[in-house]
């Protein structure tokens, strides 16, 4: 999904366009993305039950969202790989599946046919939901009478697993993000510890190793003494640059890092819950052009937490072949009737966060910076670097 195309949609103008509006501040929690889209998909499609299962790892999917549940807690418990159950034989066939009657239908494995015998549950459809050529969520609806899903009811699914994959799209390459960025963070300090720390600890252990053996001749041990005092020194000296080289310097070094700590300080300090996605390939951003980036979204997180009541805030890093752009969206009482954005007059803009004075940055560096209001809503701002910010490779 490019970076212009988040987060609205071709579907924002008809009916998915208020689910849209439902669910896209929860793209980076899948188990609230999940959640919410069964509570608006289910009035619509207007059958006994709607759930929403949501890929968690590859190959495994969990029933996060459900409307319409009985026992919602169980339900909310189920994990549906390849090949089980309905869900599982969608993921297998990759397309939709209906059966008239899920506990006594032959196509399907007997995995969860205890569930809805307990659920009351009879006809049952569920339709893949596909994005980058893979499923990333399930979409569910079944009846508890003897009517099926009809025609309708399954068009609706069709429309809301096209309309949107490109949300369920995002959330799932989060999650699968994080996923990589801590099994990586955890390789690279092992691979550190083990290159530095962990030879000066073996030099320890065969200094005192040899203390122990020639102890009884009088050895110096004054001498092997301050060898393994210094030894020790480096080990924490070693330790603490593995440390310090494992954390970030400047921001043009790492954008998505240093983007992710201001938006993690920014929660821990309001309590206002807020989320960083990537979306597509980060690329070098000169030191100017990341530092202006940071403080669009500093600013931002400042005025959701300050000024604007905000209940949460999401800010997408979005990378395309000749652009880099920070959307930073939140949920709170919007702009003011009379609101006009404009570039602050003279001074190199360099100082202060306000958003005039960013504006003016942003343009001094080939940039543009919008705030409009959301949909439902809340404020949007937009700020977008092209290739003059873009030019210089990072170490």
């Amino acid at each position: 999904m490019s970076a212009v195309a988040w987060p609205g949609g071709s579907f924002a103008g008809g009916w998915l366009g208020s689910v849209r509006d439902a669910v896209v501040l929860d793209i980076v929690d899948s188990v609230a993305l999940a959640q919410h889209a069964a509570e608006a998909l289910h009035p619509r499609i207007g059958l006994s039950f709607t759930g929403v299962a949501i890929r968690d790892e590859p190959g495994l999917f969990a029933m996060h969202g459900v409307a319409g549940g009985r026992n919602e807690t169980v339900l909310r418990q189920i994990r549906v790989s390849s090949g089980q159950g309905l869900g599982g034989k969608v993921v297998a066939l990759r397309e939709p599946v209906v059966v008239t009657d899920y506990v006594t239908d032959p196509a399907i494995s007997s995995h969860f046919r205890q569930l809805a015998v307990m659920e009351s549950l009879g006809a049952m459809a569920a339709v893949p939901v596909i994005t980058d050529g893979e499923v990333v969520a399930i979409l569910y609806a079944a009846t508890r009478d003897e009517t099926s899903p009809g025609d309708v009811g399954i068009g609706w699914l069709h429309e809301a697993a096209a309309g949107l994959a490109d949300l369920f799209g995002v959330a799932a390459r989060h999650h699968d993000a994080i996923r990589r960025e801590a099994a990586a963070e955890r390789a690279r300090i092992a691979e550190e510890l083990h290159d530095t720390v962990g030879q000066v600890l073996f030099a320890i252990g065969a200094s005192a190793r040899r203390l122990r053996l020639e102890a009884d001749g009088m050895t110096d041990l004054a001498e092997l003494s301050r060898m393994i005092e210094a030894s020790a020194a480096r080990a924490t000296g070693l330790l603490r640059a593995a440390v310090g080289r494992l954390t970030l310097r400047a921001p043009e070094e790492s954008l998505p890092v240093a983007a992710r700590v201001s938006v993690e300080e920014f929660s821990r300090a309001s309590a206002v819950p807020a989320h960083l996605v990537v979306v597509g390939e980060p690329r070098a951003v000169t030191a100017a052009g990341a530092g202006a980036l940071l403080n669009v979204v500093r600013e931002c997180l400042h005025n959701a937490g300050k000024h604007a009541a905000a209940g949460q805030v999401v800010v997408t890093l979005a990378y395309s072949a000749d652009t880099v752009e920070v959307i930073v969206q939140d949920d709170g009482r919007g702009l003011p009737p009379d609101f006009a954005l404009r570039a602050i007059a003279g001074g190199t803009g360099s100082s202060g966060l306000g958003l005039p004075s960013l504006l003016r940055r942003m343009q001094q560096l080939g940039g543009t910076l919008t705030v409009r209001r959301g949909p439902q809503g809340g404020t949007i701002v937009r700020a977008t670097l092209r290739e003059k910010a873009l030019d210089r490779p990072v170490g």
